[in-house]
């Protein structure tokens, strides 16, 4: 952390600690900066991404990207470029997208998640975690796999479970024969179920969202892929 400090933070600048030379702890503010947050009870579901934001905003800790700066305090940003002084590369101006309605939204969506969820991301995208959610854990097993089936979210065109499951009328294109369909997006859809499902060694959950789940039931039952007493519904 001190390596990082000292190459990124604003409080360890030479032209910030020239201007605390008198004083008797001209490192006083970047201890008090670091104690703040490490007082910050990022454990807790209370701590977001915004109150670790705000925090080394006030304590000058780091320079405040300018993605970020709209939901800072004005007075952090100007101390900012005080204590920088000349040392501080001159500012650009913010990107459009980056001060756009949709894009503060994000942000803002992001910066009200609670801290704690930044370690298993990062143990996520590490490939470390419990969890894999992408195509990459083919050839995979796992003990317990949980297969969540949602076209809404999947925001993709290739797969349709509602078509799978009959929950959606299938195209003309669709109905043809499999020898005629190889590429055709309820084979496609099949193929990936197999694959999710097979993934399965001794426990596996079918998650499925529908505008129709009786159909979609119905399908499961008359396919024979699922018994009555395997099917909840919600």
């Amino acid at each position: 952390m001190m390596a990082q400090l000292r190459a990124t933070s604003p409080l360890l600048q030479r032209a910030a600690i020239a201007r605390l030379a008198h004083t008797d702890d001209p490192l006083l503010p970047i201890r008090a900066a670091v104690e703040a947050l490490l007082t910050l009870d990022t454990d807790g579901q209370e701590t977001t991404f915004l109150a670790v934001l705000e925090c080394v905003a006030k304590h000058r800790l780091f320079e405040i990207p300018d993605a970020l700066r709209p939901f800072v305090a004005n007075g952090a940003e100007e101390n900012d470029v005080e204590l920088a002084g000349d040392e501080s590369a001159p500012g650009e101006e913010d990107a459009p997208e980056e001060r756009s309605p949709a894009s503060l939204e994000a942000w803002r969506a992001f910066l009200e998640t609670p801290y704690r969820q930044s370690i298993p991301f990062a143990e996520y995208v590490s490939d470390k975690g419990p969890l894999g959610t992408h195509q990459g854990v083919k050839g995979l097993e796992f003990e317990r796999v949980l297969v969540i089936l949602d076209d809404s979210d999947a925001r993709g065109f290739l797969f349709s479970y509602d078509k799978l499951f009959e929950a959606t009328p299938a195209t003309g294109a669709s109905r043809k024969t499999p020898a005629d369909t190889a590429e055709e997006g309820t084979v496609r859809t099949r193929r990936l179920l197999y694959v999710t499902c097979t993934r399965a060694q001794k426990s596996l959950a079918l998650v499925a969202y529908t505008k129709d789940p009786e159909a979609l039931i119905a399908a499961a039952l008359r396919n024979n892929w699922f018994r009555a007493e395997e099917i909840e519904r919600l």
